[in-house]
């Protein structure tokens, strides 16, 4: 072989390296590049797109590891956060009902365990939806989702929550005019609190995507 066909032999075995590596990532709902999405910088929250209503959480790590782990923390991380927009959610759903209640029916029906409950279950539906990894630096977002439905779903199946089912019927709620307003109240908080100045008087600085941290 002479040596111009050995390095053409290298450079395919590179871009056939490049191109396996690109299907993998692909085929695990990744996708890397200079352009970020925007659910890295609209972070874990509460999302009406259309007729579509579903929750997001967003993980991310940064630096010093390699890509596979770099993927583990963040879609962990994702999953976790996803807890959050669920949570706001469920407690406005709440608020009314908990304001209607006695002492004694409280301490009988114990609305803050229902509301426990019903978050775990909630939570546990989340998926990985997608993972996205920054081609300047490596760092590696996950987004995790749930479907406001499947969420609407969990609520009337599960036989402890009846008392906030009922209450939510009788007191003629929106489910899905709530899940607005709320969504609309949480990207208000977030815009805010990236334009609030600090103790300082400068700008605070941007937090990094759901709450994540610099792994070392």
């Amino acid at each position: 072989m002479t040596i111009k066909q050995w390095i053409r032999s290298l450079f395919l075995l590179v871009a056939l390296a490049a191109g396996l590596e690109g299907c993998a990532l692909l085929r695990s709902g990744g996708s890397s590049g200079s352009m970020t999405p925007d659910w890295v910088q609209r972070g874990s929250t509460l999302v009406v797109d259309g007729d579509k209503r579903y929750f997001t959480g967003v993980g991310a790590a940064y630096d010093k590891l390699r890509p596979p782990l770099l993927k583990k923390i963040a879609q962990k991380k994702a999953l976790a956060a996803i807890n959050e927009p669920i949570k706001e959610y469920l407690k406005a759903l709440a608020a009314p009902w908990f304001k209607s209640l006695d002492k004694e029916t409280a301490e009988l029906i114990k609305p803050d365990t229902i509301l426990d409950g019903l978050l775990k279950r909630c939570t546990g539906l989340a998926a990985i939806d997608e993972v996205y990894v920054a081609s300047d630096n490596g760092s590696t977002f996950a987004l995790s989702r749930v479907d406001y439905m499947a969420v609407r779903m969990e609520i009337e199946a599960t036989p402890s929550a009846e008392p906030l089912r009922l209450f939510v019927t009788n007191a003629g709620i929106d489910p899905d005019a709530l899940f607005n307003q709320v969504a609309t109240r949480v990207a208000q908080a977030k815009g805010k609190s990236q334009k609030e100045p600090s103790a300082d008087g400068t700008k605070a600085a941007p937090t990094k995507p759901g709450g994540g941290s610099q792994e070392d």
